[in-house]
């Protein structure tokens, strides 16, 4: 028999990867983590825009899998919650709005949940009648002066557009004129906008230049996937009854840490790679990630669509150079100057792809990749294409990170007598490498045995 209290609380319970909106209020305030004092920034800049002291638009910034959407969610709860705010309206629009083609689109969107329509009814425009825009803009502007007048001021409209980046790239210059147009002329209006690229504003020949106050969404430090995992722990000890004792909570909480660093600061990667928290076995955890570097290709494809032509380039040489690179020698083995890459690796470092790390006793920085699933998923896709290799072997790096020597150790004994297969033998080489030991030793001993 089904036991539908349990189906229902594991429902209420889902942790979303790709989609936070379709995770429950509750779930998203139990496992919110790291987002304090971009919450906070928020919530007083809205205040302000409330109290008329300033009319100033947002723009939330983080390469993708940084939580922007998870972080839009929980301000819009936190908003919702706050008494200084129970007179205003906060509408979320799709995370993608293929219909929105022109600025009139934009603000029907907008109508369609004020006047409880739902978006359905927004059906795309083949061109933009200026009547419509006129009726369509005036319609919102009595929206809020009614509003306005009905709570003493005291009314705030507040829209979250995220891939703003995508809508501008659909406006031609008279659409941006009129979105900035709605922005400075509507003191009742807040724009939140998201976007996973540094600058979206900065070009002085754009209508959209300088109108908006950045937010940007920080990679987690280690804590913060700590905190993450007690909050995903407790959920599940009230799901399903499971404790696990403060020793088992410490080994878990180390093999956190190598996900904090293998993943660059990533809260999707938290979420994706927490299950192999649960994992014991070495060959099953290389075989679940190596798997998992599949399910997320439609994400890391868009990753790689995303970065212009020359930075790609220098991601591309990055990966296959072995990364630790500084932007001298990035630039020397590609045949350039450093002046010459300068613009392209800056985009790469401002968007989050690659992170830098000060070299001992020298000014210069060395980089690589910032999320190590996304190298994964490189390097089977593009350096390693049609080339045979097992899951463990791809996966050296994160093993020797993930497990101590003795688990390596154990597993790969165990392998090697129990399960002797190829991963079993490269199991046995990212133990070496753990150890300290060069691979050749490991090579000579198993020649002599045969």
């Amino acid at each position: 028999m089904v036991d539908v209290q349990k189906e229902l609380m594991t429902m209420s319970h889902h942790i979303a990867r790709f989609n936070p909106y379709s995770m429950d209020d509750e779930t998203v305030l139990a496992v919110a983590t790291g987002r304090k004092q971009s919450l906070s920034v928020a919530l007083d800049t809205l205040a302000d825009n409330l109290q008329g002291n300033e009319q100033q638009h947002l723009l939330v910034v983080g390469p993708r899998g940084r939580g922007k959407s998870f972080f839009l969610k929980y301000l819009r709860i936190m908003f919702e919650r706050d008494e200084r705010f129970r007179h205003c309206h906060f509408i979320s629009l799709p995370e993608e709005q293929s219909n929105v083609r022109f600025a009139s689109d934009l603000v029907r969107m907008i109508l369609s949940q004020i006047n409880g329509e739902g978006f359905r009814s927004v059906t795309p425009l083949w061109r933009e009648p200026e009547e419509l825009w006129q009726k369509s803009v005036a319609e919102l502007e009595a929206y809020c002066r009614q509003q306005a007048a009905a709570h003493e001021g005291q009314f705030l409209l507040v829209v979250v557009v995220e891939n703003f980046q995508d809508l501008l790239d659909r406006l031609d210059e008279t659409g941006e004129h009129r979105i900035r147009h709605l922005m400075e002329h509507l003191p009742q209006f807040t724009l939140i906008g998201a976007t996973p690229y540094a600058r979206v504003d900065s070009d002085y020949n754009r209508p959209i230049f300088h109108i908006f106050k950045e937010i940007q969404i920080q990679p987690w430090p280690e804590e913060s996937y700590l905190k993450y995992f007690r909050r995903r722990q407790q959920l599940e000890t009230d799901l399903t009854g499971q404790t696990w004792t403060e020793a088992e909570l410490r080994f878990k909480e180390a093999k956190l840490r190598a996900i904090s660093q293998y993943t660059g600061g990533s809260p999707r990667m938290a979420v994706v790679l927490s299950n192999l928290l649960l994992n014991e076995n070495v060959v099953s955890t290389a075989r679940t990630l190596y798997g998992l570097v599949d399910e997320l290709t439609p994400y890391y494809q868009d990753l790689v669509k995303d970065i212009p032509t020359n930075s790609l380039a220098l991601f591309d040489a990055l990966i296959r150079l072995g990364e630790n690179l500084s932007q001298s020698e990035l630039a020397a083995r590609l045949g350039a100057s450093q002046n010459d890459i300068s613009k392209a690796f800056r985009w790469l470092h401002d968007n989050g792809y690659v992170v830098g790390a000060k070299r001992l006793n020298s000014k210069e920085f060395r980089y690589a990749v910032s999320d190590r699933v996304f190298v994964l998923y490189y390097l089977r896709r593009e350096v390693y294409h049609d080339t045979r290799y097992t899951p463990v072997w791809l996966l050296a790096d994160f093993l020797t990170v993930f497990y101590s020597e003795e688990e390596l150790h154990r597993h790969a004994l165990y392998h090697l007598v129990v399960e002797p297969s190829a991963d079993a033998e490269d199991l046995v080489r990212v133990w070496m490498r753990k150890k300290g030991m060069g691979e050749e030793v490991y090579t000579h001993d198993r020649n002599v045995e045969e």
